[in-house]
């Protein structure tokens, strides 16, 4: 009873902003830091986006309607770790030579 309003014209809508509408805001958040966190990436700080697009992301699968959004942000936070990994690699193997 609590999770419905009456509006200005009488009707009964529910509120917005559920349980539902979190796990899209998190799916959301997924990706949009997972997109920061690949841009990122190859200067080192793409890790931080990306652990918090991982986190976002698991919040965020339970969502139905945007699960692909928080699917992409997790595997672009992973892709943002592999760089990092990879570019630390890269570095470490010049500095040798």
């Amino acid at each position: 009873m609590g999770d419905k309003k009456k509006s200005m014209y009488g009707f009964k809508k529910e509120e917005e902003g559920g349980p539902q509408g979190k796990d899209e805001q998190n799916a959301l958040m997924s990706l949009v830091f997972g997109i920061i966190g690949a841009a990122l990436s190859c200067g080192g700080f793409g890790v931080i986006f990306g652990i918090i697009a991982i986190g976002f992301g698991f919040l965020g699968i339970k969502s139905k309607e945007k699960k692909k959004y928080a699917i992409i942000g997790i595997i672009l936070g992973i892709i943002s770790i592999v760089m990092l990994v990879v570019v630390s690699l890269v570095n470490l193997s010049n500095q040798g030579a």
